[in-house]
């Protein structure tokens, strides 16, 4: 019992911490973020959930109910964790709150798991109670409501931990963590991957410097990670492969989203504890706060008595918190000006658009080099230095861990209509509009179809997530435009015909349009997948049945 004890009592600590930090989501109500699309995202996930559209790609009322491609390129993983509460009872509003406090407890969760490879359990418990309670982690989702750059703070220790799992116990358990940790770090953000893929790579080469390399260790690994791969093409190809149908490129490094607009400053990262809710700015005048933290700067400095102690100590654990003093440096480097050089040398870091994104890799490495330095102190002082760090993280940083206001009164209804409802679906139109669209849809879609030329009636418009149908009276040859944005690959048929009817969308908003000749006629257009996104599906679930085909061979071979 008393063993059992000493092993829950971390994550006992995990849970209160997240809990703590994390209380204002349990209460009612919602409350004002930067990215005000969570319920939104939501719903839409939702009704493809209910339509069937799986996975889903083509969201119907976003870009002003036009439609859009959202979730063919953006974060996959939350929403549709998200989505299980809500199919099992959670409200909208619930369920974005739900999703927000699961990712500040896993993320808490692995930087303990990845730190205790290396450290005491004390250690460790300091190191994931810093990263949670870091101004950053705060920023992302009580200022910003950056669902999914919260969850990318998950996968990023989850990451870590896994190859290191990997390397120094290969076995189907391991390489199983690794596998589902890619799959969930490819499927849920796409620039903390482009932000820490460089930094893994680093790692992993170094550990099977200091590890004995062998083949398990290889086999697990590349399995693991082909595998994980594998898992998340349904998502990853396409957002690799089919950026060129959207216009979001050219919108979204340009003007307010140009990287040169938000360099930091040394102060704003070093002295300035001073919070907003309010933008990231040109200059150094932002409404906004991008202070590393008082406690996390201290294991920065630190950082040399660590690496004194540790190079007579352990040459292993030496090389790893050099590592992470280089990986820290250089992430609080790139959010700072002096880096333009290298953000134009590698023109796709352009996409990360906000160069402080990198503090998310600051508050990782500055954790584990806390942890590091209380590893270093005599067993015995360790759990009440401890207690003294974790309650210094709460005092000095629990103000930031809240929202500027709060609407108990809304509800998912209220959100969901009205101008609360019309916010949501024009927000970020910009980000995926398809290439079809001529002009902007600064105005909502109508509801129903709409007779350009002739003289015809609509006897009713069936509207899905990737199906729509009519039935239209046409008294004389009529041109019909939907209320559909054309993206690849809508496919129009007329009176259950085997064979596609044609139809055009060179228009200001490329509506799907269609002439008809007279007579009654049955209209219906299904969303099908490309041959990439076929592909991507397939590849997706072939790697499920690997998985499931992997995991069932070697569990045989230890019960035989």
């Amino acid at each position: 019992m008393k063993t059992k004890l000493l092993q829950i009592w971390p994550i006992i600590a995990m849970i209160i911490l997240s809990l703590t930090v994390g209380w204002q989501l349990l209460r009612k109500g919602y409350f004002p973020m930067h990215d005000d699309l969570q319920v939104m995202r939501f719903y839409q996930m939702r009704r493809c959930f209910d339509d069937g559209q799986l996975p889903c790609r083509w969201s119907p009322n976003m870009g002003n109910e036009y439609g859009q491609p959202m979730f063919n390129y953006y974060s996959a993983f939350p929403y549709y964790l998200g989505t299980a509460f809500n199919l099992l009872g959670a409200s909208y509003i619930n369920t974005v709150k739900i999703v927000f406090l699961l990712s500040l407890f896993f993320s808490a969760l692995f930087a303990y798991l990845f730190a205790r490879q290396f450290f005491s359990r004390p250690a460790s418990l300091l190191a994931s109670a810093a990263y949670l309670i870091a101004p950053y982690h705060a920023l992302d989702i009580f200022v910003r409501g950056a669902l999914a750059e919260s969850w990318g703070l998950v996968f990023m220790p989850a990451m870590f931990y896994s190859i290191t799992r990997v390397i120094k116990s290969p076995s189907i358990k391991t390489g199983l963590i690794l596998t589902l940790t890619t799959a969930g770090l490819l499927t849920t953000h796409n620039l903390t991957v482009l932000m820490v893929a460089p930094f893994l790579l680093i790692y992993t080469l170094l550990l099977f410097r200091l590890h004995e390399f062998t083949l398990p260790k290889l086999k697990y690994l590349v399995l693991g990670g082909l595998i994980g791969v594998g898992l998340s093409s349904f998502f990853l190809l396409p957002v690799l492969f089919e950026q060129n149908l959207t216009q979001g490129g050219k919108y979204l490094t340009a003007d307010y989203f140009n990287f040169r607009a938000h360099f930091t400053t040394l102060r704003q990262l070093l002295l300035n504890t001073s919070w907003a809710y309010g933008p990231s700015k040109f200059g150094p005048d932002d409404d906004i706060s991008f202070f590393v933290g008082f406690i996390q700067l201290f294991g920065l400095l630190a950082s040399p008595f660590v690496l004194f102690r540790t190079f007579f100590k352990n040459k292993n654990v030496f090389t790893i918190t050099l590592f992470f003093v280089g990986l820290t440096f250089l992430a609080l480097f790139m959010t700072h000006g002096k880096s333009d050089p290298i953000w134009t040398i590698i023109p796709k870091l352009a996409f990360v658009q906000f160069p402080w994104r990198f503090l998310g890799l600051v508050i990782f490495g500055s954790a584990f080099l806390l942890g590091a330095l209380l590893n270093q102190i005599k067993s015995s002082l360790q759990l009440p230095l401890l207690a003294i760090g974790i309650i210094s993280l709460v005092v000095l940083n629990f103000r930031y861990f809240s929202f500027e206001k709060w609407f108990y009164w809304i509800t998912d209804e209220q959100k969901l209509s009205g101008e609360l409802y019309n916010l949501q679906v024009r927000a970020a139109v910009l980000d995926y509009l398809p290439n079809s669209a001529q002009k902007i849809p600064e105005t909502k879609a109508l509801p129903d179809p709409q007779i350009i030329t002739g003289t015809a009636f609509i006897n009713y418009f069936d509207r899905r997530t990737a199906y729509f149908a009519t039935e239209i009276d046409v008294k004389e040859p009529s041109s019909i435009a939907f209320p559909v944005t054309y993206f690849p690959n809508w496919t129009v048929y007329l009176n259950r015909a085997t064979t596609p009817y044609p139809f055009s969308y060179d228009n200001d908003y490329g509506q799907i349009t269609i002439d008809l000749p007279q007579g009654h006629h049955l209209v219906q257009a299904f969303f099908d997948n490309t041959p990439l996104r076929t592909l991507a599906n397939t590849i997706t679930l072939i790697s499920a049945v690997t998985l499931l085909t992997w995991v069932g061979v070697e569990y045989a071979k230890k019960t035989t």
